[in-house]
C-alpha cells in the first residue's frame, strides 16, 4: 500500500484510506490517519462499489454504496439517534447526503443484515 491508497484489483482505494479486510467481497476501510474520526470516503474511483466501516470494537458503523457516477447513493448507518442506537439509512440526492434517518425496508434489511448481525448479538 502506498500513499495513494490500497489496491482492489487494478483500482485504488481513495487517498487517505486503507483496506483492513474484506467481508463478503466488500472492502473494510479505515482512515490512514488514526487520529481522524472513523469515516468513509465521499467518492470512489470505482463505479458501483461499496465500502464498509466497523468501529474499533468490531461493531458495524456504516455501509456506503456508490453509483456508477462514483458518488454515494446511500449510507446504512448504526449510531446514536435520540438517545438510542439506531440502524437506518440516508439517501444521497445530487451527491448530497440527506439528513433524514429512514428505516430500512424489510428487503433492504434482509439484503444487508449479514454486515450488521453483530449489532443484534
Amino acid at each position: 500500500m502506498g500513499s495513494r491508497g490500497s489496491s482492489i484489483g487494478n483500482s485504488k482505494v481513495p487517498k487517505g484510506w486503507h483496506i483492513t479486510n474484506f467481508f463478503e467481497g466488500i472492502a473494510i476501510l479505515r482512515p490512514n490517519d488514526s487520529k481522524q474520526s472513523l469515516s468513509l470516503p465521499r467518492s470512489s474511483e470505482i463505479p458501483g462499489i461499496s465500502y464498509l466501516l466497523y468501529g474499533k470494537n468490531g461493531i458495524f458503523k456504516q455501509l456506503r454504496i456508490f453509483g456508477n457516477d462514483n458518488k454515494p447513493t446511500m449510507d446504512i448507518d448504526y449510531h446514536m439517534k435520540d438517545g438510542e442506537m439506531s440502524l437506518h439509512k440516508h439517501i444521497y440526492i445530487d451527491g448530497v447526503r440527506q439528513k433524514e434517518h429512514i428505516d430500512l425496508t424489510d428487503t433492504e434489511f434482509n439484503k444487508y443484515k449479514k454486515f450488521v448481525e453483530k449489532v443484534f448479538e
